[in-house]
């Protein structure tokens, strides 16, 4: 409860004190001068005595009201007055003595921190007495943007109206520079970085908390720092360490980068935090950090965390040619895009003393991914004939560069091998073919037209040529069913590989009761004097003009060949397009239904068979073309000659 006081110069009330007007405050704001004047008239007994004038100061918050009589301070004394639920004070008016002062739209913060600093009290406290005056720090506590202050001046004293006529300005002027002292800043916080920054800022310590304090306004996410200038500033420099935005560089090797760019530790790392952004600059060996600075802190400490782990396995196998290989542009990307397509991550790195080094965020995905390069980055070396300057061999080593963009690079040595360095392994494989088939058949009758992969890991050529100049294991032959190599693919047999293969031929058929091959039977003689090891023989037949019955029999003889061929261990098998010649049947199935007997094999066998290298060999380019379509549909191209 608040109770009517009545103030005056002095401390005590003295009869002699008489006056017909008071100060009234503590009213509404916006009350007008009548309901001031309709409240006190209505608190007279006397209906003689009346209020006269009511002066309103709503920048001041009082009012001056003047009565009829002099007495009717005393009426009121020791009354409590209440107005609209609101307690009244009054206080005489003397005209001498100023009225109390109110400074208001004063920054709260500032305020506030004078409310919590008893030091800093002290200090304006004893700046306003020496000017007479005292603050009443309790209406602060409500309104924390204002401070009301009273006179103590006292009309006994020397040059009191000189001192009361300036008393008012000096007060203002003396809080103001006050003020002036105190430094504030806010600094804003991101929503959802507040509980984490908070917490930091808790932590920090200053070098004089007396003279500066750190809040905070959970409401508007606010670090609010108010203080004098020098521990402000150590204050607020502390703080900003937590709270500034900044962006900040780091430099890292390039295969941290890497593993930083193709992981998922950043995004782990900002998921938290919207506003923080990590961005890896390969060009530059630079992470760049932005964001609140002690954000970034957490998150700069977070990335070194992951890197510190980052596992190490040594690559074998590379020599120094093979390393310049594989720093190259195109094979780098290349190998990037592989680990990714296995889903790898790992990033190699050449050391000082030239061995190269797999990295990656556990030991078993740095070993998966060192594996990973040593099966792809390939090196093949091939004893040739040809020597280096040869014009031709030149040509054509620059030509399955151009084709294959930057994933080989081909090698003459002065000893007369050609090296090939290949990524992926296929490329090698195929590349590899090409050049033996360019080196052993230099007249150019043979010669091969693409080269594709199998899932299993093999091989298979096209070669425009004659099937018997082949120098692989196995060479597929059809004849006659009574196996009289007389024409065709079966003379060339005789001519190039001697009679001994015909005598193999009829002495096989001399035990069969029919003297001649079985339908869709496969007989395997020797090679003779050819370069290869083994002829499979098929027997000829006639086109009947029904597809289903036809492709059947062509699956089960192809497949017997290669089981054959499996079954002696030889890794190469070489067959054209059969009865296409003599027999009549149609190129476009035949070598169609002959890739997918291949690929049926493949599929069934996989990488247990011997089989390596498969030819599909014609001496007509338009059958060979044919093949080609055909196997497009069932392998991936590896290097294709025209």
């Amino acid at each position: 409860m608040i109770s009517i006081s009545i103030q005056h110069g002095r401390s005590e009330y003295q009869e002699s004190d008489e006056s017909n007007s008071f100060i009234v405050q503590g009213f509404p704001n916006g009350t007008p001068p009548n309901r001031i004047e309709d409240y006190f008239n209505e608190m007279l007994v006397s209906g003689k005595d009346k209020v006269c004038e009511v002066q309103m100061d709503e920048d001041e918050g009082w009012c001056k009201v003047v009565f009829s009589n002099t007495d009717v301070l005393k009426r009121f004394s020791g009354r409590r007055l209440k107005f609209e639920d609101h307690d009244l004070t009054i206080e005489m008016h003397n005209s001498e003595i100023p009225s109390p002062v109110k400074i208001a739209n004063l920054n709260m913060n500032k305020i506030k921190f004078l409310l919590g600093s008893p030091l800093s009290k002290e200090v304006l406290d004893e700046r306003l007495q020496q000017l007479y005056a005292k603050i009443q720090w309790s209406s602060s506590i409500h309104d924390e943007s204002s401070l009301i202050i009273e006179c103590c001046l006292d009309s006994y004293m020397k040059n009191f109206k000189k001192k009361a006529h300036t008393w008012r300005r000096c007060v203002e002027r003396a809080v103001q520079q006050f003020l002036e002292t105190l430094y504030v800043t806010e600094e804003k916080i991101k929503e959802d970085e507040w509980n984490f920054l908070e917490k930091r800022v808790r932590e920090i310590r200053v070098t004089n908390d007396k003279r500066v304090f750190i809040d905070e306004d959970k409401t508007k996410f606010y670090i609010v720092i108010v203080g004098y200038k020098i521990p402000f500033i150590d204050a607020t420099n502390k703080v900003r360490l937590f709270t500034a935005d900044v962006i900040v560089s780091e430099r890292l090797e390039e295969f941290e980068i890497h593993l930083l760019s193709n992981g998922k530790v950043l995004d782990d790392i900002c998921k938290d935090f919207k506003g923080m952004k990590i961005i890896p600059k390969g060009d530059r060996n630079i992470i760049e950090f932005s964001g609140t600075a002690g954000i970034v802190a957490v998150a700069k400490q977070q990335v070194a965390e992951a890197l510190q782990k980052v596992a190490e396995v040594p690559i074998s196998g590379f020599s120094p040619d093979k390393i310049a290989f594989l720093q190259t542009p195109v094979v780098k990307l290349e190998l990037d895009n592989l680990l990714k397509e296995n889903g790898i991550l790992g990033a190699w790195k050449v050391k000082n003393d030239n061995t190269l080094v797999m990295y990656s965020l556990t030991k078993s995905s740095a070993q998966s991914a060192a594996q990973l390069v040593e099966d792809s980055v390939v090196e093949v070396s091939i004893d040739v004939d040809t020597q280096p300057d040869n014009k031709e061999w030149n040509q054509e080593v620059e030509h399955m560069k151009k084709k294959k963009g930057g994933h080989v690079n081909i090698v003459t040595t002065e000893n007369n091998k050609v090296i090939i360095f290949a990524i992926p392994k296929n490329n090698a494989k195929a590349i590899e073919e090409h050049v033996k088939i360019f080196h052993k058949y230099p007249d150019k009758k043979v010669r091969g037209t693409t080269h594709f992969s199998t899932k299993t890991g093999q091989t298979i050529t096209t070669i425009v040529g004659d099937i018997t100049d082949l120098d692989n294991d196995v060479i597929v032959c059809s004849s006659s069913r009574s196996l009289e190599l007389s024409c065709g693919v079966g003379h060339d047999l005789v001519i190039k590989g001697g009679v001994e293969i015909q005598k193999e031929c009829k002495d096989y058929l001399a035990k069969k009761p029919n003297k001649q091959l079985d339908v869709d039977e496969v007989f395997c003689s020797s090679a003779g004097k050819l370069r290869g090891k083994m002829v499979a023989h098929v027997g000829g037949k006639s086109w009947s003009n029904d597809h289903e019955k036809e492709k059947k029999s062509l699956v089960r003889v192809v497949q017997e060949a290669m089981r054959k061929t499996q079954e002696k261990k030889f890794t190469s098998f070489a067959i054209p397009a059969l009865y296409t010649g003599h027999s009549g049947f149609p190129v476009k199935e035949i070598t169609e239904w002959i890739v997918e007997a291949i690929d049926n094999f493949l599929e069934s066998h996989g990488k247990k068979t011997s089989l390596e290298n498969i030819y599909l060999c014609d001496i007509k380019k338009t059958t060979v073309d044919s093949f080609v379509t055909a196997l497009r549909k069932y392998y991936s191209l590896a290097y294709e000659r025209e």
